[in-house]
C-alpha cells in the first residue's frame, strides 16, 4: 500500500542523509585519498590465477589462456572481414562497421525499438524449442535512470528472495542531452538496427532474464543467490552466437557482423585484462590494443581500458561462453542422436549458476574436459616460453595480390614501404592504417599460382634474438579437384609489437640458427627494422547485469 505521510517524511529524511554521506564519502576520495594514491592497478599473475580459481574454478595454467583468446581473436577478425565483404565488397571493415552504426535508432525512439524487437526474439525462442520459457513473464523496457548511466544496457531484475515484486526493468541509456552532436552518434551507433536484437538477446531473451528467472526456481537457496561470473556472462554471451547459428535474423550477413564485433569487443578484453594484470601490459597500450584489434573509436577503447584496470577478470564473458561450448559439444556427443538443444539449455539452467565445472560435473558426471588430464599443464605454470612468442593480428588477407614472385616473408616498418606493399596486395583498397611508431607489418606471400584453392595463414611468430620466425599454414588444392582456372597470389598481412632495430624475418621451416641474418632470412632492406620515420601522431536488494 501507500506510506502514509509519516513514513514518506521518514523516508525523506533517510534519504537526504544518506546522500549528504555518500557526497562527503566523493569528496573525501577525490581530495584526501586520490592525492596520496600511487599504487598499481595491476594485481599481479598469482592473484589473477587465484582470482579465477576461488570465483570461477578455472584453473587452466595464464599460458593457455592467452593462446585460446589470442587464436579465437584471430578467427573472429577473420570471419569478420569475410562478411563484410558479403555485405559492402567495395568498403574496408571499419567503414562497413561505421556505415551499420549509421542505421540506429533516434534518442527518443530508442525504448520504442528495443521493446518492439523483443516480441521477435521472444517468438523465435518458442518457436525453436530453443529452452523452455518461464511460465509468466514482467519485463518492462525502460530508459536507464540516471544514477545508473554506466554503460549501454542492463537487466535490473527482482532480488532471489524477493517474493513481492515481478517486475524486471531491461534498461537501454539514452545518449546525454548535454553530450556534443558527434558523441551522440557515436553513443546511439552502439544500437544500431543490426546490434540492437544482439544486445536484447543478451540481455532478455534468452540470456539474463531468463537464465535470472530460471535461477529464482532453484530448490538451493546458496545457488538461488550466489553466482559465477563465467557462466552468467558466458550465458548470455553465448546466447548472442547461439540464437543466429540456429537461424535468427535468417541469416542476415549484418546480424552476423554485429554478433562477430560484439564478441571481438569480448575477446579483446579477454587479452587486455589478462596482460595488464599478468603481463606489464600499461592503460595507454591496453587502448592502442582495443582501438587496433577492436575496430573502436578513440572514447569507447579508453572507457574499454579503464574498466580492464579495475576489473582484471572481466574476460569471464568469452571464458563463459567457451567453456559453454565446449560443454554442448561434449553433451552431444554423450547423447548422441538423442541430443536436443533445448533440453540442454534447461538442464544446464536448472543448476542455478554455478561455475561451468559444476554444470559438466552435474551434466556429464565428470568435472574435466576429456583429454584435459595428464597432458594438461601444471596449473602453476606461468609461461611455456611465452617471452619469445610474438603477438599477432591480421591486417589483411586474400588470394589476388599482384606480386609475381615466389614465396617470400617481409617486415615493414615505416608508412612508405607499408605504401608499395599494400600496392602489391590491396587491391586498390585504402591501406590499412598501421602506427609504425609502435608496430610493424610482417607480409607472407605465398607466391603466384595458375589457379584458385590456395591460402596462407600465419600461426605463429617467434622472435629469437633479432630473428622473427614466422610459422605458416598453407592450403593448396587437393589433387583432382575442380579449381578456378585463374592466376592467383595468395598473401597475408599481419601486425606486430615493432621490433628492436636490426631485426629480420624469415619463415620458421628455413634453416637457420636464430642469431642475426641466416640464410633463411629475407635481406632486402625492406626486410630490417629501420628507424620509424616521423608520422603523425592519431590520436542487494534487485540483482543486475550489463553488456
Amino acid at each position: 500500500g501507500r506510506l502514509s505521510a509519516a513514513r514518506r517524511s521518514e523516508f525523506a529524511a533517510a534519504v537526504e542523509s544518506v546522500t549528504a554521506a555518500l557526497r562527503s564519502y566523493s569528496d573525501w576520495l577525490q581530495t584526501e585519498l586520490l592525492p596520496r594514491s600511487h599504487g598499481d592497478f595491476s594485481i599481479g599473475a598469482e592473484n589473477f590465477r587465484k582470482k579465477l580459481l576461488y570465483e570461477e574454478m578455472i584453473d587452466a595454467p595464464l599460458a593457455s589462456l592467452l593462446r585460446d583468446g589470442e587464436r579465437e581473436l584471430r578467427r573472429t577478425q577473420e570471419e569478420m572481414r569475410r562478411v563484410a565483404e558479403e555485405i559492402a565488397p567495395e568498403r574496408d571493415l571499419r567503414e562497413t562497421l561505421r556505415a551499420m552504426g549509421r542505421e540506429r535508432p533516434s534518442a527518443e525512439g530508442l525504448v520504442g525499438e528495443t521493446r518492439a524487437e523483443l516480441g521477435r526474439i521472444r517468438a523465435f525462442v518458442r518457436e525453436r524449442n530453443i529452452l523452455t520459457p518461464p511460465a509468466s513473464e514482467n519485463l518492462i523496457v525502460a530508459e536507464t535512470p540516471a544514477f545508473r548511466r554506466l554503460g549501454f544496457a542492463s537487466m535490473d531484475a527482482p532480488g532471489p528472495f524477493e517474493r513481492a515484486a515481478t517486475e524486471s526493468y531491461y534498461y537501454v541509456t539514452p545518449p546525454d542531452p548535454a553530450w556534443d552532436a558527434r558523441r551522440r552518434e557515436e553513443h546511439l551507433s552502439f544500437f544500431n538496427r543490426s546490434a540492437l536484437p544482439v544486445v536484447s538477446i543478451h540481455e532478455a531473451f534468452p540470456g539474463h532474464y531468463y537464465q535470472l528467472l530460471a535461477a529464482r526456481r532453484s530448490p538451493s537457496r546458496v545457488r538461488a543467490a550466489f553466482g559465477s561470473a563465467s557462466f552468467v556472462e558466458g550465458w548470455a554471451h553465448y546466447c548472442e552466437q547461439m540464437m543466429i547459428d540456429e537461424g535468427f535474423g535468417g541469416g542476415s550477413p549484418k546480424l552476423r557482423l554485429a554478433q562477430l564485433h560484439a564478441a571481438l569487443t569480448r575477446l579483446c578484453r579477454y587479452l587486455v585484462g589478462l596482460r595488464m594484470h599478468t603481463a606489464g601490459m600499461t592503460y595507454e597500450q591496453g587502448v592502442e590494443f582495443f582501438a587496433r584489434e577492436g575496430y573502436m573509436e578513440q572514447a569507447n577503447a579508453e572507457r574499454e581500458a579503464r574498466r580492464g584496470t579495475l576489473d582484471p577478470t572481466y574476460l569471464v564473458y568469452t571464458l563463459g561462453k567457451m567453456e559453454i561450448l565446449r560443454l554442448r559439444d561434449d553433451y552431444r556427443r554423450a547423447r548422441g542422436d538423442s541430443f536436443r538443444l533445448g533440453e540442454f539449455h534447461d538442464r544446464l539452467l536448472s543448476h542455478g549458476m554455478p561455475p561451468v565445472k559444476i554444470l559438466r560435473l552435474a551434466l556429464l558426471g565428470d568435472a574435466a574436459p576429456p583429454g584435459a588430464g595428464a597432458a594438461a599443464p601444471d596449473a602453476n605454470q606461468t609461461n611455456d616460453d611465452r617471452t619469445n612468442v610474438v603477438e599477432f593480428s591480421v591486417v589483411a588477407s586474400g588470394a589476388m595480390s599482384a606480386y609475381e614472385g615466389g614465396r617470400r616473408v617481409e617486415l615493414v616498418s615505416n608508412e612508405e614501404d607499408w605504401r608499395q606493399a599494400w600496392g602489391q596486395i590491396g587491391g586498390g583498397r585504402p591501406a590499412p592504417e598501421v602506427n609504425f611508431a609502435t608496430r610493424a607489418v610482417v607480409v607472407v606471400y605465398q607466391g603466384q599460382k595458375n589457379t584458385g584453392g590456395y591460402s596462407v595463414a600465419v600461426e605463429e611468430i617467434r622472435r629469437d634474438g633479432t630473428v622473427l620466425a614466422v610459422r605458416v599454414s598453407e592450403r593448396r588444392p587437393a589433387s583432382g579437384s575442380i579449381t578456378t582456372q585463374v592466376i592467383t597470389s595468395p598473401f597475408v598481412a599481419v601486425s606486430v609489437p615493432r621490433p628492436a632495430a636490426g631485426t629480420v624475418v624469415r619463415f620458421a621451416d628455413e634453416a637457420g640458427d636464430g642469431g642475426g641474418a641466416e640464410p633463411g632470412a629475407q635481406k632486402s632492406e625492406k626486410n630490417v627494422t629501420t628507424p620509424a620515420r616521423r608520422a603523425p601522431q592519431r590520436r542487494r536488494g534487485r540483482r543486475g547485469r550489463s553488456l
